[in-house]
């Protein structure tokens, strides 16, 4: 499966061999995260958010070895993400998550979709961020950053325009 194949493949979809695909992907498809950073995710969905969407695999270690996560507590993985990031990223990325095993080890499954309200800001630092090939870095320009905006205003005149119909 190539990356883009891989990028847009849906949550319900991911099998064992697809898994292990992402576990095997680039950067700019796929994050691998033995734990929650202490910079937290926001910076990661913001990134993905911003380019095209991607996957987050909580519970696998950088060098792609399954390691484990548990979303603490009793919460749900869905909700626990959602208030974890609220506080992180404005406006709210759209994301999906599940839970899977990989050689027995727990891991949470993440799929970031592409949005339309972009451009979404880290709010600890103001950074818009993009993925790159090998993982995420800020806008480096104004075109890029006008780029996301403008493919925010034409969603909002498409949904506008529907409304109308």
């Amino acid at each position: 499966m190539t990356d883009e194949e891989l990028r847009s493949l849906e949550i319900g979809a991911l099998g064992e061999p697809e898994l292990r695909q992402l576990v095997a992907a680039g950067e700019t498809v796929a994050e691998r995260k033995g734990a929650v950073p202490s910079e937290g995710l926001g910076p990661t969905f913001a990134s993905f958010a911003n380019s095209g969407g991607g996957w987050v695999l909580l519970g696998i270690n950088d060098n792609g070895s399954p390691c484990g996560f548990k979303v603490p507590g009793r919460a749900e993985p869905q909700e626990w993400l959602r208030s974890k990031l609220r506080t992180a990223v404005d406006p709210l990325p759209p994301f999906r998550c599940r839970e899977m095993v990989l050689d027995g080890c727990d891991v949470l499954v993440v799929r970031v979709g592409a949005s339309a309200e972009t451009p979404h800001l880290v709010k600890s630092t103001g950074a818009v961020l993009i993925r790159e090939p090998g993982g995420r870095a800020p806008i480096a320009s104004q075109a890029k950053l006008l780029e996301l905006c403008v493919r925010s205003e034409e969603h909002t005149s498409e949904l506008q325009s529907l409304r109308h119909l």
